[in-house]
């Protein structure tokens, strides 16, 4: 009989609905490449992976086609917020939208941190009520960077004493570890979310998302095996460096992967010459084709241009 894996998949950006960086194409591709993953290579194991997104004010403009699904209400300090939320239709697999006064008339993110963590915070709080407004639970909560990294610390704080989450499991991605969220200790008293409390953290940290998701993550991974390494260093750790290596047991790197059926260089069109593994040399004219083009990028406030065609 096949075992079944439920798996909520937190992140703030999922292509083709919204992408503003890399986290849109992990967000919208390594979700489906999970759901295809051969049962046989993952012992008999049928996944049911759910994402869940902020509803973000660009996503309404694009117009994109939604289920309404229901609404219901989180507690803060000071009181009832609602909460709306939808389900994307036309997706490989299923995206839920979460919306509410906290994300609207917002950016995706923005230069005021206090906004963006009330966002992101009212977020965090609402995802991790949603898997029980819909009675599913989860095995693991996949949380991605500090956008969704308050989720991981609700975890952590309730399973002790809430039967529903009492197997549930984090595991915490970082993708760009110097992008912590905002220190606002204010809107983690809000919704009563504790700050992180290892030793290992500088106190000037305790109060960055980042920090709180890392201190409460069963496990955490990173981008590629090479970025695992360098941030366990002072040079690229961000302060965070003497925590990771006191917890490399829990720390894994994983290579970020692509879709080939969208970034295949023998099929992409807007690649000068296809080429694959069997003629590469094609890759070199492409580089030549560049050059040829004489592509300039002016960086006016530092007065100068910089000319790829000159480069070797």
């Amino acid at each position: 009989m096949a075992k079944k894996l439920n798996i909520l998949f937190l992140i703030s950006e999922a292509d083709p609905l919204i992408k503003v960086g890399g986290l849109g194409d992990v967000g919208g591709t390594l979700p489906i490449a999970l759901k295809k993953l051969p049962k046989e290579k993952i012992d008999r194991t049928e996944i049911d992976i759910r994402v869940v997104i902020p509803y973000h004010d660009q996503i309404k403009q694009k117009n994109w086609p939604t289920e309404w699904l229901l609404n219901y209400k989180i507690q803060s300090r000071r009181g009832f917020k609602d909460v709306y939320l939808s389900k994307a239709l036309n997706t490989e697999v299923p995206i839920y939208l979460i919306d509410g006064m906290p994300i609207r008339n917002t950016g995706v993110y923005s230069s005021n941190t206090h906004r963006d963590l009330e966002k992101y915070a009212f977020f965090s709080v609402v995802a991790f009520e949603f898997c029980r407004k819909i009675n599913w639970k989860p095995d693991i909560i996949h949380a991605h960077d500090w956008h969704t990294a308050l989720t991981v610390k609700l975890l952590a704080q309730n399973r002790s004493f809430d039967p529903f989450f009492s197997r549930t499991k984090s595991l915490y991605t970082i993708h760009n570890l110097p992008y912590s969220g905002g220190d606002h200790s204010d809107i983690l008293d809000l919704y009563d979310i504790r700050p992180a409390f290892d030793l290992d953290f500088p106190d000037y940290l305790r109060n960055l998302p980042m920090a709180i998701g890392l201190d409460s993550a069963d496990h955490i991974s990173t981008v590629s095996k090479t970025y695992a390494e360098e941030i366990t260093t002072e040079a690229f750790g961000c302060g965070y460096q003497t925590f990771l290596r006191n917890h490399k047991y829990k720390l894994s790197g994983i290579l970020n992967g692509i879709m080939m059926d969208q970034w295949n260089p023998a099929t992409d069109h807007s690649v000068y010459m296809n080429f694959d593994v069997n003629h590469f040399e094609n890759r070199f004219a492409n580089k030549q084709h560049l050059q040829a083009a004489r592509s300039k990028y002016s960086l006016v406030c530092h007065g100068w241009t910089y000319d790829f065609s000159k480069r070797n």
